[in-house]
């Protein structure tokens, strides 16, 4: 459980480095060469790997208190925070379900919204171009990366819709 959820915000977390750099490289292109260097993109991606990492250790901690006492058969073929706590029961559950929501949102929400952002800037930037081989240049530089985000954030919202409805459904049928 622990490496599904610590990867999944360090790549989020990276994502938001890369969005960074193509900001700074379309909004702000004579400060590039000072914002942007080898230095700095180094710290920042030590802090996209080092600031998860208390985050879903205690994440895991706090999973780890509640008692089990439901079905030992998770909706996946990996161990996520929702399929392993919807097992508990007990008066906790519901504390530590919405603490790990809300890591959930600030490791995954606050990246996206930085990146939705700093692309909105962008395409504003590349409306402005007057040069249409320009406007084509940079937005062939930024694409593969939209690309990435999109790879990366759509399929967790479908599935994390999935266990929602499966978890709301095995619920039910327990209580009946």
């Amino acid at each position: 459980m622990f490496f599904v959820h610590y990867l999944g915000s360090v790549t989020s977390f990276m994502l938001l480095v890369m969005a960074l750099d193509r900001f700074v490289a379309v909004c702000i292109p004579l400060r590039y060469p000072v914002l942007i260097t080898n230095n700095i993109i180094s710290v920042l991606c030590g802090f996209a790997w080092f600031i998860p990492l208390p985050l879903m250790v205690a994440i895991v901690l706090h999973a780890l208190t509640l008692p089990y006492c439901k079905s030992n058969v998770i909706a996946q073929c990996y161990c996520d925070h929702i399929s392993i706590t919807s097992q508990a029961c007990g008066e906790d559950v519901t504390i530590v379900a919405v603490t790990a929501l809300c890591v959930a949102m600030l490791c995954l929400l606050l990246p996206l919204a930085f990146i939705v952002f700093s692309y909105i800037s962008i395409f504003v930037a590349i409306v402005r171009i007057s040069n249409a081989a320009g406007r084509r240049r940079t937005l062939s530089t930024c694409t593969p990366q939209i690309l990435i985000t999109c790879l990366f954030y759509l399929p967790r919202c479908f599935v994390y819709k999935n266990i929602y409805t499966y978890l709301k459904a095995a619920n039910m049928l327990l209580r009946s």
